[in-house]
């Protein structure tokens, strides 16, 4: 019985989302309102999001705000020279220095400390702000994790991970000795990661929605006093590498759906090739996979492989302080 309730909440869920037979707005529709971004529709937004995480469309989108209201979430990390968010990269440049983005009449914001994701009527945002957090509960959409990833163990080879996990396998340190046309002394640390993220959207009835991410992160540590800290210099990283990513899940594939399209079913297999040359400061984020599922509850794993190489040099830096990590597989 409770097999079959869940069953008619899918479909319930599907029937929802098809009525939306709103056209999918293109970018020029985006506005900047009180240092938001606004969008016309979740299918919108979620359209957006999907368009950003590729690496040859963020840097269009992000010059079409450079002189709006809009800070976004990439400029607040680039300024600070800190990354503690568990976001894929995509979300750096939709949300604003507060989390926060718009659908129509709804802000939505996520709340750090909580782990949880808000969506608060426009009108009832002043009201939001001096309630307290037992009644706030009420505003609560989605969950995530952001406690310390699970750290895979395995060396070599395709890796398991679960929904909140990390495998930071490929490090190597060294003595920086410039950066641009300074002379800079110091300890240093190339770090390339698996990683992934999973966003629990709570839906009607048993309906829940999981989104969950695979991503790379090529990334430079500095020696502090009280340990290994992001490093913010600009570096080289050049990217060539393949491989693919795949959800295993117990869910009923009827409930694999697009991202953007919720009732277009989707393979659970991401294949992804890059060969790519980019100028990064700070953590520098390649999505691999974006998966979707309906379930009563959240239930997968990832398994990844990585074949190619990823180098990285310091802008100004000796060339034998670049590092050039080889692997087939690398992970």
């Amino acid at each position: 019985m409770k097999q079959y309730t869940f069953f008619l909440s899918i479909l319930l869920f599907f029937f929802l989302t098809s009525c939306e037979k709103e056209a999918l707005s293109n970018e020029e529709n985006i506005s900047v309102v009180n240092g938001r971004l606004v969008f016309s529709s979740s299918r919108q937004f979620e359209q957006t999001l999907g368009r950003v995480s590729k690496i040859e469309d963020e840097e269009k989108f992000r010059k079409k705000f450079l002189e709006s209201e809009f800070t976004s979430l990439r400029s607040l990390v680039a300024r600070t020279k800190n990354d503690t968010f568990p976001f894929p990269s995509c979300y750096y440049n939709l949300l604003n220095s507060n989390l926060e983005y718009q659908v129509a009449d709804t802000v939505y914001r996520y709340d750090m400390l909580e782990r949880v994701k808000f969506a608060i009527p426009l009108k009832e945002l002043d009201e939001f702000k001096n309630i307290d957090t037992k009644t706030r509960n009420k505003y609560i959409v989605a969950r995530f994790q952001i406690d310390s990833p699970t750290t895979t163990n395995s060396k070599s080879g395709r890796v398991t991970m679960n929904g909140n996990a990390l495998d930071g396998r490929h490090q190597k340190e060294f003595f920086q000795e410039r950066y641009l046309e300074n002379v800079v002394r110091g300890r240093r640390k190339y770090v390339h990661e698996l990683m992934t993220y999973s966003e629990r959207i709570i839906e009607s009835g048993l309906v829940m929605r999981v989104k969950c991410y695979s991503y790379l992160l090529v990334k430079m540590e500095w020696m502090s006093s009280s340990g290994w800290k992001d490093a913010g210099e600009i570096r080289y990283v050049t990217l060539k590498i393949n491989g693919d990513s795949h959800v295993s899940t117990t869910s009923d594939p009827v409930g694999w759906v697009d991202p953007v399209d919720l009732t277009t079913p989707v393979s659970n297999r991401k294949d992804f090739s890059f060969n790519t040359l980019a100028i990064a400061s700070g953590v520098h984020k390649i999505e691999l996979q974006r998966f979707s599922y309906i379930s009563p509850y959240q239930d997968h794993y990832f398994n990844i492989t990585v074949s190619g190489s990823i180098e990285q040099l310091v802008v100004g830096d000796l060339l034998s302080n670049s590092w050039n990590n080889t692997g087939n597989p690398l992970w």
